[in-house]
């Protein structure tokens, strides 16, 4: 048989026949055939399957799709994302599958799986409490922002009340006016405690103090000496004046008494005062009449 009509011959052929005589008509030959013995077709080496495993059937052929794929020869790409297969995520049909776009928080093949934020340290001065599919910050005193990573500028509400504001990082710092203290400068100082009039009566006031001075002091803690002598006419008429703490003293000359020396005495052994007679000391003061 030559080869053209080798290939004729299994052109013919497609099942196995009886195992008795039959008569096949090839074209251009006219045989008997005592025997014929059994062929098959193998589909799948034609590769009938687009997207799949092809399985030779009798008679015919099975394909397996791989996923994303269906139809009789795994022709047709399946449309996943009909099915919205990405949880918290936007869903892309690709040829043969599909691919997810995940939401911020969110990861896994089908964008199911929370991300835990706060694992990354994200408040920068704060407090990190993961959410789902997000994360939440409490910032520490002093700081704002989605991360805690803004100062807060205490001082522009300015919380020093009887001082000067000074902006820290996280907080501020009250440089208190005198006679304040607090972290406000809020809260009077009772300079009185200290006993600051060293001679006079203390009194507390509002961010300080006045001192009422006791005679013969001044001074704004009452602890300069006034100069009696100085301060006005020699307060000693008849005498020598000598400033002294406090006050001042007269140094009386002989026949002078008196604080100011305003009194002179004499000694007689009678003298008329408002018409009665008195004998022994008198005292006269300046300017009196009467003296016998």
């Amino acid at each position: 048989m030559s080869v053209p009509e080798h290939h004729a011959y299994m052109d013919a052929v497609r099942t196995k026949t009886a195992d008795t005589s039959v008569p096949v008509h090839l074209a251009g030959l006219d045989r008997t055939v005592s025997k014929v013995e059994s062929y098959y077709i193998d589909e799948c080496t034609r590769t009938p399957c687009l997207h799949g495993r092809c399985e030779n059937k009798n008679g015919g052929y099975k394909c397996t799709c791989s996923p994303g794929w269906t139809g009789q020869n795994c022709q047709q790409d399946i449309d996943e994302c009909a099915g919205k297969p990405c949880i918290n995520g936007r869903c892309e049909d690709q040829v043969g599958g599909y691919k997810c776009t995940c939401s911020p928080g969110w990861n896994g093949q089908n964008c199911q799986q929370d991300i835990d934020e706060c694992a990354g340290k994200p408040c920068i001065n704060g407090r990190c409490e993961d959410k789902v599919g997000g994360y939440k910050c409490t910032c520490s005193p002093g700081w704002n922002g989605q991360n805690c990573q803004q100062d807060i500028d205490e001082c522009a509400g300015k919380p020093c009340i009887n001082g000067r504001c000074e902006d820290k990082v996280g907080g501020y710092k009250c440089t208190c006016s005198p006679g304040w203290n607090g972290q406000n400068c809020q809260q009077d100082v009772d300079e009185c405690t200290e006993k600051p009039c060293q001679h006079g009566l203390c009194v507390n006031k509002d961010g300080g103090y006045e001192c009422t001075c006791s005679p013969g002091w001044t001074g704004q803690n009452c602890q300069q000496d006034i100069n009696e002598c100085m301060a006005r006419k020699n307060p000693c008429q008849n005498g020598t004046c000598v400033n002294k703490d406090g006050g001042y003293k007269c140094t009386r000359p002989i026949g002078w008494t008196g604080r100011t020396c305003e009194y002179t005495f004499y000694s007689q052994h009678l003298v008329i005062i408002f018409g009665y007679a008195i004998s022994g000391l008198v005292f006269s003061k300046v300017g009196d009449e009467g003296r016998g």
